[in-house]
C-alpha cells in the first residue's frame, strides 16, 4: 500500500481539531506518523466501502428469484472443480 511520494504530492486537509487531536494520539499509540494513520484509516474506509457495497449488490441479486436461481446454477457448475483429486493441505 505505501507508495513512494513526492514533497510536490501533498496537499493540506482541513479537519477539525478533535479529529487532529485523535489523529495525533493513534499516530503516538501506533509509533507512526499522523500522515501515515490517516492513509492507512482512509484505505481501510475504501476497502470497507467496496465490502459494503459488494454486499448490497448481492442482496439485491439475491431478491430477485430468476437471478438468484442462475447464480445457484452457475455455482453448481463450479463445484465439480473441487474434487480436482488433489489431497488437502
Amino acid at each position: 500500500m505505501a507508495k513512494s511520494r513526492k514533497t510536490s504530492d501533498k496537499a493540506m486537509l482541513r479537519v477539525t481539531t478533535e479529529t487532529r487531536d485523535t489523529l495525533r494520539v493513534m499516530a503516538e499509540e501506533k509509533g507512526s506518523s499522523m500522515q501515515g494513520v490517516a492513509e492507512e484509516a482512509i484505505e481501510a474506509y475504501r476497502r470497507q466501502m467496496i465490502l459494503d457495497e459488494t454486499t448490497e449488490a448481492y442482496t439485491r441479486l439475491l431478491q430477485d428469484a430468476e437471478a438468484a436461481s442462475a447464480l445457484k446454477a452457475e455455482q453448481s457448475d463450479w463445484d465439480v472443480t473441487l474434487g480436482d483429486g488433489l489431497e488437502d493441505d
